[in-house]
């Protein structure tokens, strides 16, 4: 598990990404909402750093990350909270990548990555 995020390097993240005075501005429920699914998280400036990211994750630890287009700071960050199809998807663009570059195709059980987590039926609930 990664330590916490410094307050230091959580204003320095914010100055970087959005406007300072836009974030004071909110209330506080905003700010932890941007702080939790922007600032704490690593950003990717396009679509190619994304793509270079997942392919070397899926290779080193075999999982497929989903991502997302920031409204905060018009990046890329990874999530875990995904559909289904959206890991479909990506998987699929990983293998056409390694197609590509004569890399071998691994077999693998598309239960392990595509089955639909506990995790997330429960909180369909809420």
């Amino acid at each position: 598990m990664k330590p916490p995020l410094s307050q230091a390097l959580i204003y320095e993240r914010i100055e970087q990404r959005m406007n300072l005075v836009d974030f004071c501005r909110s209330d506080e429920f905003t700010q932890e909402e941007i702080v939790g699914s922007c600032i704490k998280k690593r950003r990717f400036a396009d679509l190619q750093e994304v793509v270079r990211t997942l392919k070397i994750e899926f290779d080193k630890h075999e999982i497929i990350l989903g991502y997302y287009k920031c409204c905060y700071c018009e990046g890329y960050h990874f999530t875990s909270r995904r559909r289904n199809s959206h890991k479909k998807k990506i998987y699929n663009m990983l293998m056409e990548h390694k197609r590509r570059l004569g890399e071998p195709i691994p077999r693998l059980d598309p239960d392990k990555f595509f089955r639909k987590s506990n995790k997330n039926k429960n909180r369909k609930g809420i």
